[in-house]
């Protein structure tokens, strides 16, 4: 398989491709006639990959090309993590529908146990 990418010299992108075995090949090819910036990335396998039982994902495993304006993927995680935090807290309409449900319940045990979601 082959990818080809350009893309605008006024962005500065991070590319990192990983070094395992199958190894995908990169070059940095001519600037196009746009004055875009050019690469090819090249990888080709005609065998399955072995594994052991250690993996926990495909990403231990298999080969990749992470290609993004984010300078790392430390701050790439940030941005993840401070996108979902609002997400994680409840909202004014969970929070009163919560309420509702356990009125009069003052022991945390007993509202956990009287309170079903099933």
């Amino acid at each position: 398989m082959t990818i080809e990418l350009s893309h605008d010299p006024a962005i500065d992108l991070q590319i990192e491709v990983s070094d395992r075995e199958p190894v995908i090949t990169d070059e940095r090819l001519q600037d196009g006639e746009d004055a875009s910036v050019r690469y090819r990335f090249h990888y080709a396998n005609q065998q399955p990959i072995e594994t052991d039982d250690r993996p926990v994902s495909m990403m231990d495993i298999a080969p990749y090309v992470r290609i993004s304006s984010i300078p790392s993927m430390l701050q790439e995680a940030r941005l993840y993590q401070a996108a979902a935090n609002d997400q994680e807290k409840p909202s004014d309409q969970i929070r009163e529908l919560a309420d509702e449900i356990t009125q009069g319940i003052t022991v945390p045990t007993t509202a956990s146990k009287t309170t079903s979601f099933g």
